[in-house]
């Protein structure tokens, strides 16, 4: 009888075991199901809006730099070249004959009534006879397709009411022999020509001049920098400082920066001249500027 109920109560005590392991499984297979449920629903909710094309949120903007221009159509493109302005093709202007340009006359000195050389000279207006003188030279069988820079001085002789000499300056670049049949014609040239009406203070003076000679066929440019509006006469040739410092200065006007200082004997050469200043190369390494006609012996 004792051995019975060992064997009964040993059966009992197991049972609810076996109950807490079935409800154990179940518990785990449901929420195993809830699980996937969860997941399944997540990942619709990630890649179902992007499939249905709906936007959740707004999108970053775009910045002008990055929008594309519509290309133009053939028809348009057409039409915009046929509406565009034509560049016009500039004029090339040529000489059509032998000429000759006459710069501003540069009195080198001047004499009293007793033959002292003076410091400081007058200003006397020769150009009113010297001027188209000059130009007719162009006229000279010498002159004749010539190209180059003839410098003329002019020894005025007041009291004689005469112009005794005609020299050829150092700043002449024509051959010799040209300049020598040149200076014959303007001899000619001047042979009439009187000092009776012209205003003086001194009794001689010594002028010079700067005489281009342009052939036929020849292009003119405007001088680099050039002004609209003031006239620049072209000049070339070797001149000489003869003030004991010389000025030279960024543009031709005198309120203009000094961009330099030449001395006295220092030798530039000379490009053109616009008003009271003459456009010279000096240095080593040809820089340019402008200096006053007074300052450069020609």
């Amino acid at each position: 009888m004792l051995i019975a109920c060992k064997d009964e109560a040993t059966v009992t005590s197991q049972e609810p075991v076996k109950i807490a392991m079935a409800t154990s499984s179940s518990d785990r297979a449901r929420l195993g199901r809830v699980g996937l449920i969860a997941l399944l629903g997540f990942l619709i909710g990630v890649f179902w809006p992007g499939l249905a094309g709906v936007v959740l949120v707004p999108r970053a903007p775009v910045e002008r730099s990055q929008t594309v221009a519509p290309t133009p159509s053939a028809s348009n493109g057409n039409a915009t070249a046929a509406s565009a302005p034509k560049a016009k093709t500039p004029v090339v202007a040529r000489t059509s004959v032998q000429t000759v340009t006459v710069g501003s006359s540069k009195i080198v000195n001047c004499k009293d009534e007793r033959g002292r050389r003076l410091k400081q000279c007058d200003k006397i207006d020769i150009d009113s006879i010297a001027k188209a003188r000059l130009a007719n030279l162009r006229n000279c069988d010498a002159a004749k397709g010539l190209s180059g820079t003839l410098s003329l001085g002019f020894d005025l002789d007041f009291a004689a009411n005469r112009i005794v000499k005609i020299v050829r300056g150092k700043s002449t670049t024509l051959a010799k022999s040209k300049a020598t049949a040149l200076i014959a014609c303007a001899k000619k040239e001047f042979e009439s020509a009187s000092l009776r009406d012209i205003d003086h203070e001194q009794s001689r003076y010594m002028v010079f001049y700067f005489t281009e000679f342009v052939p036929p066929g020849s292009v003119r440019h405007p001088e680099e920098g050039e002004k609209p509006g003031k006239a620049r006469t072209v000049a070339s040739g070797i001149a000489t400082v003869i003030w004991q410092s010389a000025q030279v200065h960024a543009e031709a006007e005198k309120a203009s920066a000094v961009v330099s200082r030449l001395l006295y004997g220092t030798r530039v050469v000379v490009n053109s001249l616009e008003a009271d200043y003459y456009l010279v190369e000096y240095g080593a390494r040809g820089k340019k500027g402008w200096v006053h006609k007074n300052a450069l012996g020609l």
